[in-house]
């Protein structure tokens, strides 16, 4: 079967979806676009929580101390936020077409990669008002 007559993945594997020829099945086109979009907030969002105040007479080494919990959460959940950006490249790399259950999927990650500054600003703060 030509590539014309395929839906899904580019090799036709287990994200290929059925056309039926009622429209339901579009080209995935730019639809990865959005997904790097709300990661790269999601990024950005995560390192506003990280604030290294300096008290007056205090070094900036001890005040950076004392944001270590905030840049250890920024850093795991970077790193999480970013395994997740490349596995979403890549997937929509391969996917030439969208229906309505992957949109959905989609949708489903990047609402939990957009909720993922709360969490990791709340594992940082008990850590960082113990010290």
């Amino acid at each position: 079967m030509g590539r014309a007559g395929r839906t899904g993945c580019a090799g036709g594997g287990a994200l290929g979806a059925a056309h039926g020829g009622d429209g339901q099945v579009q080209p995935a086109g730019g639809f990865g676009h959005i997904g790097d979009g709300v990661l790269a907030i999601a990024i950005t969002l995560l390192i506003l929580d990280v604030r290294a105040e300096q008290q007056p007479g205090e070094s900036l080494a001890a005040a950076l101390g004392r944001a270590g919990p905030e840049v250890g959460a920024y850093a795991a959940s970077f790193l999480q936020t970013g395994i997740m950006w490349a596995s979403h490249h890549a997937l929509f790399r391969i996917v030439t077409r969208v229906d309505q259950v992957l949109l959905l999927a989609n949708l489903r990650l990047l609402g939990f990669v957009a909720f993922l500054p709360l969490p990791t600003r709340l594992v940082a703060q008990p850590v960082s008002k113990t010290h």
